[in-house]
């Protein structure tokens, strides 16, 4: 099977490529059973409710603050 170049792909519109990748979601397996969640990841969430319940009052960060802090790590 041959698959398409990044070059390839760039000359398809953009309704073009969302068409293929609606359908390559399709040809996905959506019944099988999800990737299990990493333990770190369990552990990560756990201390996030433990601090909210600790804290419920607390309002947390504005969501716009949160955005600009991922735009920061990212540059």
């Amino acid at each position: 099977m041959k698959y398409p170049t990044r070059e390839e792909l760039l000359e398809l519109s953009n309704d073009e490529r969302l068409q293929l990748l609606e359908d390559v979601w399709e040809t996905l397996d959506h019944e099988r059973d999800p990737e299990p969640i990493p333990e770190w990841h369990k552990r990560i969430i756990d201390e996030a409710i433990e601090e909210m319940e600790r804290n419920p009052d607390d309002e947390g960060v504005p969501i716009e603050e949160v955005f600009a802090r991922f735009r920061a790590v990212r540059r």
